[in-house]
């Protein structure tokens, strides 16, 4: 930043001060602004030493309400000063009544105090990003407003999200908890979280997370944590590792997204299954990943406000043994190789969880409106749905997805009887599919997609194609990109 800005005496905004190599000082000159206002953020602070970052004084500055404090991403941890970074984050203390602040790419091993500071009665939301070398947290828990925690990138170095005096466990309006990509992350999070509407956790191996420690409806998202906890269901701290074995309680948490936890056998505890007075308000079901899954909840039809179900990379996963009719959207996906531990035969798993979605009965889902399906290792499936087995699509269906069958050769017009309110139909990689179904079995289609199928491509590309027939009702059609109703125009 060029020098003189503390000529400026009554600016007020002042989005981003840049520190550049050489330029320390420069910050001394941010002393005299004391009219600034906002959001405030300082980018370059591993140019700035303890007694350049004293003078900044930000303490007298009231009508800073956000602060971001940056340092640069690109440094190397032979280059940083932990110290001299731990003296300018202490010396940078904003006033009181600050809202929010962001830290990151800090170096010090041990975070300012001000940050957890109660006196700071006002903060509402704290992001610590990249500060690789830090041991432990801030005593977040003693901030009486905070509603909102994020906690990104922390993994040079092992440490206990909730260490240290009971007191910084408590967090007794936080609404919304996000912890990603802190691969050594140890100990269990926060407990006293009545408030909590949203979770987030991402990326974990030692993490114990406590599901029955969340309020209800709380929205949770967890990928990639060792193990998966509900300690309601044994008071006794030493059979917690045993409980991964069993699951996790859904009852009361409205969105649940479950990813790469390698030992969830379960989606609720053989002591808490699902009871007719605590029907959950589960409106979404994404699973991925769990590869000792083995079974949904046996009560799952009592989740009465479950509508989206996706499911993919569970290759021990049976369907479901009750009527799911208020499901509208179900995905089906395709299995891969999990970082856990290596995943049976693709053929093998496709086959099997496909199979039996089949057996079980697509039509049961009478509620469905939207269904996909993706089909490798499914070599043996030639038409869909099959013929010769009476399955019958919902008629409620307004939308299908089929991708990745390789040996799909037809798609069955019976299974398609009664789709009056089918209106997209998406057709992905499936190399020998030749024929659609019947133009009376897709009257109310409004748009068709096909793409990398080129046995139907050349079937449906033109007025002398044999399937085309089929299609020149709809209104639009792509095939591999290009719009064949309306034709475009060479």
């Amino acid at each position: 930043m060029p020098s003189g800005f503390d000529q400026l005496t009554k600016l007020q905004t002042l989005s981003n001060f840049v520190i550049g190599k050489g330029d320390g000082h420069l910050i001394r000159e941010l002393k005299s602004l004391s009219n600034l206002g906002g959001n405030f953020r300082l980018s370059g602070l591993e140019n700035v030493n303890g007694r350049d970052a004293r003078e900044v004084r930000l303490n007298e500055k009231p009508g800073i309400d956000g602060l971001e404090l940056h340092w640069s991403t690109n440094l190397e941890n032979y280059t940083r000063k932990e110290e001299v970074e731990k003296q300018v984050l202490d010396f940078l203390c904003p006033q009181k009544k600050l809202e929010q602040h962001i830290i990151e790419n800090y170096g010090g091993a041990k975070f300012a105090s001000w940050i957890g500071d109660s006196s700071f009665k006002n903060l509402l939301f704290s992001k610590l990003r990249s500060c690789k070398n830090c041991k432990s947290l801030p005593s977040v828990g003693r901030l009486p407003l905070l509603k909102d925690l994020s906690i990104i990138g922390f993994h040079e170095k092992e440490w206990d999200a909730c260490e240290g005096d009971e007191k910084v466990l408590k967090f007794p309006i936080l609404r919304e908890l996000s912890i990603v990509n802190c691969p050594k992350l140890l100990g269990r999070l926060p407990t006293h979280v009545s408030s909590l509407q949203k979770l987030k956790i991402r990326t974990y191996t030692s993490l114990v997370v406590s599901i029955s420690s969340f309020p209800s409806p709380c929205g949770l998202r967890i990928e990639g944590c060792a193990e998966l906890v509900d300690v309601c269901s044994s008071p006794a701290k030493e059979e917690l590792e045993s409980l991964s074995l069993h699951g996790l309680s859904l009852v009361g948490h409205r969105s649940i997204d479950v990813s790469f936890c390698p030992q969830l056998h379960s989606l609720e505890t053989e002591e808490a299954e699902l009871q007719p007075d605590k029907v959950s308000l589960v409106e979404s079901l994404w699973i991925c990943g769990c590869e000792r899954l083995n079974r949904l909840p046996k009560a799952l039809h009592k989740l009465t406000f479950l509508t989206v179900m996706s499911i993919s990379g569970c290759p021990g996963l049976l369907p479901p043994t009750s009527e799911l009719s208020q499901l509208m959207v179900v995905e089906i996906l395709e299995p891969f190789q999990s970082a856990w531990s290596a995943s049976p035969p693709f053929e093998n798993y496709a086959t099997k969880i496909y199979r039996s979605l089949v057996e079980w009965g697509l039509h049961r889902l009478t509620s469905l409106q939207e269904l996909t399906i993706r089909g490798e290792g499914c070599s043996n499936v030639v038409s869909f749905p099959e013929e010769g087995i009476g399955m019958m699509l919902p008629p409620s269906l307004t939308s299908i997805r089929l991708s990745n069958f390789k040996n799909l050769e037809f798609i069955f017009s019976e299974g398609f009887q009664g789709l009056s309110t089918l209106r997209n139909l998406f057709i992905y990689s499936c190399p020998k599919l030749t024929y659609i179904p019947e133009k009376d079995m897709v009257l109310s289609l409004g748009y068709l997609y096909i793409l990398f199928c080129p046995l139907l491509k050349e079937e449906c590309s033109s007025d002398k194609g044999r399937e085309w027939s089929k299609i020149s009702h709809i209104p639009r059609a792509q095939i591999d990109f290009k719009s064949v109703i309306p034709r475009e125009s060479d």
